[in-house]
């Protein structure tokens, strides 16, 4: 069987218009808009997080299921003001079979997302930098991480921390949008 999910992922990450994207709020617009065929929309409150709600709700928040569907999930972080995604996959063949995640981000003319993705230009680079495979748990490192470990953790996953004001509490919102058949993001993909 194909590995639809990492197939999927890496046809994304071949769209020059993707790779060229250099402001963090384009990344969630372009990305949905690659998946669903059409762009998503913020609807509702999403699901806060806050350092004190973090770890109860992050876990949970994390899990997806469907070894045959695709998402997109649309963080924003509050302080600095930073905009992400991820996008969660399954992957078929072992020994590595299971759910996987793809994080995706740029810097407001800083670095784009293909800098992000190579780790250049002011990106992040190392285990928490880009790489082509998250875990669930390290998705949920990731959360935690941004909203307890203040500006060095944001710099850390970022690359930068923008206008951080270490009197305001960080806050992050997610929106994940609807799940949609890994075959339909496919050919979503292949004709953004």
């Amino acid at each position: 069987m194909p590995d639809q999910g990492q197939d999927m992922i890496q046809a994304l990450l071949r769209k020059q218009k993707l790779l060229d994207i250099n402001n963090c709020p384009a990344v969630p617009v372009e990305v949905s808009k690659a998946i669903y065929g059409v762009t998503q929309d913020d609807t509702g409150d999403g699901i806060k997080f806050t350092k004190s709600t973090v770890k109860k709700r992050i876990d949970p928040s994390v899990i997806f299921e469907g070894n045959s569907y695709t998402a997109v999930w649309h963080f924003m972080l509050e302080n600095p003001v930073h905009h992400f995604v991820v996008v969660p996959w399954y992957q078929h063949t072992t020994p590595e079979q299971g759910q996987f995640y793809t994080v995706l981000m740029a810097w407001e003319n800083k670095y784009t997302l293909n800098q992000y993705i190579n780790g250049t230009n002011g990106a992040p680079t190392g285990a928490k930098g880009y790489k082509a495979k998250w875990t669930a748990e390290q998705v949920s490192d990731l959360v935690y991480d941004l909203l307890k470990g203040g500006r060095d953790a944001i710099v850390d996953y970022c690359g930068q921390a923008g206008a951080w004001d270490q009197n305001k509490e960080t806050q992050l919102t997610l929106w994940k949008y609807k799940k949609v058949l890994l075959t339909t993001a496919a050919e979503n993909v292949a004709t953004y």
